[in-house]
């Protein structure tokens, strides 16, 4: 794991046993390329174009019977004290899905987002930005150290 990851991961917990029961791994989603670059420390770095972040925009369509039977409740898991299942796929709001936007980090894990707000590598805990993640420069931080 590199120095990176390290960081990325600092603090990160696992996921509470049982939560990602029922998932089922999927591959991950084309890797988004952001519009900075990270400097050595790891900040990122000013350039022609807006940060954009992946895409912090779900898709939400109708939950079928077998999402709305395996997949968590979005309340459940994004949330301050909120973990992140290792094989999360999607969630349910309601009877909509809300399906899970798979950003690939260099180390071999994913991240993803919901909300435009939360963001998290799976497996680990939920870090609320606090505010929209194209602004957020902790989740600009994260993802660069996510995509390498």
């Amino acid at each position: 794991m590199t120095l990176g990851a390290v960081a990325l991961c600092a603090g990160c917990g696992s996921a509470p046993a049982g939560t990602d029961a029922g998932s089922e791994p999927s591959s991950a989603s084309a890797s988004a390329s952001a519009t900075t670059s990270a400097t050595t420390a790891g900040e990122p770095t000013a350039s022609a174009e807006p940060y954009v972040p992946g895409s912090p925009d779900n898709e939400v369509r109708p939950a079928t019977r077998a999402e709305r039977a395996a997949w968590p409740a979005c309340g459940e898991v994004w949330r301050g004290d909120g973990s992140i299942p290792g094989r999360y796929r999607g969630c349910v709001d309601g009877d909509r899905a809300v399906v899970a936007d798979r950003i690939p980090c260099s180390f071999g894990g994913s991240m993803t987002t919901y909300a435009d707000r939360y963001y998290g590598v799976l497996g680990n805990v939920v870090n609320d930005a606090g505010e929209s993640l194209s602004t957020s420069r902790r989740y600009a931080r994260a993802h660069a150290l996510c995509t390498g």
